[in-house]
């Protein structure tokens, strides 16, 4: 008989399901016998039991006056009548908890030892060895010794071993598309040969060969016809062995996966995407990406496993081998976190009914789903959604009403701390196809929809994170402006303009807020090359109308704003860095055409009498410039010591 003592949940449980498994085994051969390891089982399980468990076996009469060591007794001696070897095959012994190994290697060594009885146990030895340690168990391999007769190493299965057996049974699991397979593994095998090493590094036993097969047949089969199987076994091998990493793609797209300026781009608003250098460049390379910086800030990950993941991503995203199925198009990315979303999966008849309701249910559900934890569940249902399935203008509107929502949900629920609505998504349902939304929902009147889209932006609420982002990413896909006649990019800068100077209107100078908001307003243009006219290029543009509402905000906040420009020089030797050498933070020119110019801000708009901060700036600017070089200096306005001891902690 086969025991599979990990599927339990408790020391009771394993103890009851070994009882029952046996009896149910015996019991073809002898009703009786069956009959007293049941009542034995039952005597063995009231040691271990707590009061409720003693309560319900007294109440059900099932506790026998007879000792413990009378039923055993008994019941090795009928056994023994009975003569029938039992075989016992325990498996996977290391993957219950410490107690738990102890508590079955006690079954096996007193409670199950009956003479008929032999046991064949599957497990990890360094593991057991741990769990008697932990259990307080002196000289753990001398108790292993007494209760193991004989011991059998296994060898360890190889990597080739480990493949050979991935194939083969995906191969049994797609049948009729065997060869579409093979083409796969050959296009692994090759890769592994000339670039990344083997990409199946991360399963390293046949254990977890089985049950990433496992999750992965379950995975694919509502997808199956919607992505690329290459690429969805590279995604799942990721969930399978670096689960956070998995998370993160999935819940932080925004953040991490994105499309360059460079990349092709085609109908539909369908993009190459690859992962993010930073908001402006993208990349393959994994070790170039904000991804690799977070992860090793995280300190989750050796070398080895980081690696490993780089070969993982590169192998994803490599463009040569990419279909329209691929996850290397925007338009794809949420189809391979089927799985993912289906946790916390929404109704589609829900879902539906609600999206065509009024608004006040709307937001009523959205609050619920939030609630229930079911937001993630939502991603899926939207990105099945066409905007032109409507059947009116309020039923488009409030779509879209959702969709801002959305972004700008805020919860305190931990697990929706990376929600994001993909930008390219909402770009998508308001801009890819803005004639036939004119004729079926404005009586082809695009000034009406132009109307609708404004006062989207301007009813937000401060501090305008969302829809500032946003109207940044609109502008970045507007290559012909007359092609683009919803908003226009003046209308994209009139509205960077205006929230900007709502939040210099009403921030405190606090958590860079003002900084974060600054950024936020910084626009990337397409530029023509200076030299060759067939050349363009992208361009970060600060508007003139920002630069003049960060000088009004700076008159507010005057001290503060002198205190934050104090750049301390860093290195790396310790004497060197104690030495505290100071100069003006380079933001300034961001602002200013000069750092001259910036001085001059400060004498004619701070005032000495109410500005504490301001000679002793102006003193310090007088010794770094013109060139603007680091000089020691000791600073005696008490804030700014506080702030730079903080930066040397």
């Amino acid at each position: 008989m086969h025991f599979k003592s990990w599927l339990n949940i408790s020391l009771n449980s394993i103890i009851n399901d070994f009882f029952n498994t046996i009896e149910k085994e015996i019991k073809p051969h002898s009703i009786d016998v069956a009959k007293e390891i049941k009542k034995y089982g039952k005597s063995v399980l009231s040691i271990h039991k707590n009061s409720a468990t003693e309560f319900v076996l007294n109440s059900l009469n099932v506790i026998s006056d007879q000792s413990v060591s009378e039923n055993f007794k008994n019941v090795d001696d009928l056994l023994e009548k009975l003569d029938k070897k039992v075989i016992i095959f325990f498996d996977d012994l290391d993957r219950l908890q410490p107690n738990e190994v102890f508590e079955v290697l006690k079954l096996i060594r007193n409670t199950g030892s009956f003479k008929t009885f032999n046991y064949v146990v599957g497990y990890d030895k360094e593991y057991i060895i741990k769990a008697l340690e932990k259990n307080n168990i002196p000289k753990p391999e001398s108790y292993c010794e007494k209760i193991f007769l004989s011991e059998f190493h296994l060898l360890p299965v190889t990597k080739n071993q480990i493949v050979s057996y991935l194939k083969r049974n995906l191969k049994k699991y797609f049948n009729e598309e065997t060869n579409n397979l093979e083409n796969v593994f050959s296009s692994y095998e090759m890769l592994s040969k000339r670039f990344f090493g083997n990409i199946f590094s991360s399963i390293k036993t046949l254990r977890d060969a089985k049950r990433f097969l496992t999750d992965f047949s379950i995975s694919i089969h509502s997808v199956k016809e919607e992505i690329d199987v290459s690429d969805f076994l590279i995604i799942k091998l990721i969930k399978f062995s670096y689960y956070e990493v998995y998370f993160q793609i999935f819940a932080n797209k925004n953040k991490y996966i994105g499309s360059s300026a460079r990349n092709v781009r085609y109908g539909g608003g369908i993009a190459r995407i690859n992962l993010k250098i930073d908001d402006k460049s993208t990349t393959t390379d994994f070790k170039e990406s904000i991804l690799f910086k977070d992860l090793k800030s995280f300190n989750l990950y050796n070398d080895e496993q980081l690696e490993d993941i780089r070969s993982l991503f590169q192998v994803l995203f490599l463009e040569s081998k990419q279909t329209s199925l691929s996850f290397g198009f925007n338009n794809n990315y949420f189809k391979y976190f089927r799985d993912e979303l289906g946790e916390s999966e929404i109704p589609d008849k829900e879902y539906k009914q609600v999206i065509k309701s009024s608004w006040g249910i709307i937001v009523e559900h959205v609050k619920k789903w939030e609630e229930n934890g079911q937001l993630f569940g939502i991603l899926a249902c939207l990105y099945h959604t066409d905007a032109l399935d409507f059947n009116n203008k309020i039923e488009y509107e409030n779509y879209i009403k959702l969709l801002f929502l959305l972004e700008n949900q805020t919860s305190e629920r931990e697990d929706l701390k990376y929600f994001h609505v993909d930008y390219d998504y909402i770009f998508a349902c308001l801009f890819n196809h803005t004639t036939m939304i004119c004729q079926k929902f404005y009586e082809n009147k695009k000034e009406d929809f132009r109307d609708f889209v404004k006062s989207l932006l301007y009813s937000a609420k401060f501090p305008y994170n969302f829809e500032m982002q946003f109207c940044q990413h609109i502008f970045t896909r507007i290559y012909n402006p007359s092609d683009f006649d919803i908003l226009s990019k003046d209308d994209l800068k009139e509205y960077l303009i205006y929230s900007f100077g709502e939040i210099v209107k009403i921030f405190n100078y606090e958590n860079n807020m003002l900084f974060s908001a600054f950024w936020r307003s910084i626009i990337r243009e397409h530029q023509q090359d200076e030299n060759q006219s067939n050349l363009w290029h992208d361009a970060e543009v600060i508007l003139p109308k920002i630069k003049e509402l960060f000088k009004f905000a700076i008159k507010r906040f005057p001290d503060e704003f002198l205190v934050d420009m104090v750049q301390k020089q860093v290195r790396w030797s310790d004497e060197i860095y104690t030495r505290n050498k100071f100069r003006i933070n380079d933001f300034v020119l961001n602002i200013f055409d000069n750092y001259n110019d910036f001085v001059e801000f400060i004498k004619n708009n701070f005032d000495s009498n109410t500005n504490i901060f301001k000679n002793e700036f102006l003193d310090f600017s007088q010794k770094v410039l013109p060139n603007n070089e680091f000089v020691d200096y000791e600073f005696t306005y008490e804030p700014v010591k506080l702030i730079l001891d903080e930066n040397n902690n």
